[in-house]
């Protein structure tokens, strides 16, 4: 998962890519919300549609971590896509920023 840039027309860039790939199924992009404030990106990302598995990767605005709202947010959405019978495996990579 590409990490957010601080350039208005970098961000334009990879805000399009990920559209793009959504529509062609390759990597599922979502915004974190914390009080309707975008604080982080959740995304599906090398999903093998005939196995059913995925790897997800996140960014999280480090104001907003220690709250939780990652362990939420994948939770809702591996409910969602389980409860839709979309993916069976998911694979958790984390890289930490320090």
């Amino acid at each position: 998962m590409a990490w957010p840039n601080k350039c208005e027309s970098d961000t334009a860039n990879f805000l399009a890519d990920c559209f793009n790939k959504h529509q062609r199924d390759e990597t599922k992009t979502y915004v974190i919300l914390n009080n309707n404030i975008p604080v982080g990106l959740l995304s599906f990302n090398h999903i093998d549609k005939s196995n059913k598995t995925a790897y997800i990767g996140y960014w999280l605005d480090s104001k907003a971590q220690g709250k939780g709202i990652i362990t939420q947010a994948i939770q809702a959405l591996t409910h969602y896509y389980a409860i839709k019978n979309l993916l069976n495996v998911l694979s958790l990579n984390v890289l930490s920023l320090i």
